[in-house]
C-alpha cells in the first residue's frame, strides 16, 4: 500500500498534478484528473495583495484590511502576518510547480507576471535587511513584555539548532528553564504573530489618527530628536 502510494505520488509529480496537499489561495484542483486551475475570484485577491505591497503598503496594513474584510486563507483561517508573508513568496503564482523543494517551471497555471512577483521579492528582501540592521540584538520583539501564565515569571527568547541544522527560536519561562515551572516553550513566530494580530484589531482608524497627531506634535516640539531625524531621512 505504501509503495503504491509512492508510485502514484511520483507519477503525479512528473505530470505536475495535485498530490492532495493545499493548492494555495487562487488555485483549485479538478476532481476528475487532479489538474490545477485558477479560481478567478481568489486570484483577484492574490493580485491585489501583491499590487498593494509593491505600491508601498506594509504587511501589517494589508493584514489589518484583510481581517476587517474577513478575507480568509486557502484553509479558511484568518490572515496573519506570517500567512501573508508566505503568500507573497509563493512561486506557484508565476507558474512554478513545487514539490518537496523541487521546482518545475510552467507546471502550474500562472496568476502573476514575473515583473510584479520579483518586484515584491526585492522589496521584501530590502525590508528584511533594514529590519535586521535596526533590530540588532532585539531580535525577540516580546523581550521584557511576555510573562508566564503559570508562575508569572518573565519569558525570555532563546534559539537553537536541531538535528538537521534547522534553527529554532522560541520563548521560555525563566523558571521553566531551571525546571521550577512546567510551562512549555512557545514558538517565537507563533507568539509574536498572535500579539501583532491582537494589536492590529485594536488599531482602529480613530486610534491611528490620534497616534499620528500626537506623533506630529512631538516631531514639531523636538525636531532635532535622533528618531525624528532618522524618520525624515527615510522619507
Amino acid at each position: 500500500m505504501h509503495r503504491k502510494f509512492i508510485e502514484v505520488c511520483s507519477i503525479n509529480v512528473e505530470k505536475c498534478l495535485s498530490n492532495g496537499s493545499n493548492p494555495s489561495l487562487g488555485f483549485k484542483v479538478n476532481k476528475n484528473d487532479h489538474t490545477f486551475y485558477v479560481d478567478e475570484g481568489e486570484a483577484a485577491i492574490v493580485r491585489e495583495k501583491y499590487g498593494r505591497y509593491a505600491s508601498g503598503e506594509t504587511k501589517a496594513e494589508i493584514v489589518k484590511d484583510l481581517q476587517r474584510r474577513k478575507v480568509k486563507t486557502s484553509i479558511s483561517n484568518e490572515f496573519s502576518y506570517t500567512s501573508l508573508a508566505h503568500l507573497l513568496k509563493n512561486k506557484r503564482y508565476i507558474g512554478i510547480y513545487l514539490y518537496k523543494g523541487d521546482e518545475t517551471p510552467g507546471g502550474m497555471p500562472r496568476i502573476l507576471d514575473d515583473d510584479l512577483f520579483y518586484r515584491v521579492q526585492e522589496i521584501m528582501n530590502k525590508n528584511k535587511s533594514v529590519q535586521a540592521r535596526t533590530r540588532g540584538k532585539n531580535e525577540y520583539l516580546l523581550t521584557a513584555r511576555l510573562f508566564c501564565g503559570h508562575c508569572k515569571e518573565m519569558m525570555a527568547g532563546y534559539g537553537g539548532t536541531g538535528k538537521i541544522r534547522k534553527k529554532y527560536h522560541y520563548y521560555m519561562c525563566k523558571k521553566a528553564r531551571k525546571e521550577e515551572c512546567d510551562k512549555k516553550i512557545v514558538g517565537k513566530e507563533y507568539m509574536e504573530d498572535r500579539v501583532i494580530n491582537e494589536c492590529l484589531k485594536m488599531l482602529t482608524d480613530n486610534k491611528i489618527k490620534f497616534i499620528a497627531n500626537r506623533f506630529a506634535e512631538e516631531c514639531n516640539k523636538n525636531p532635532d530628536n535622533i528618531s525624528v531625524r532618522e524618520i525624515k531621512k527615510s522619507n
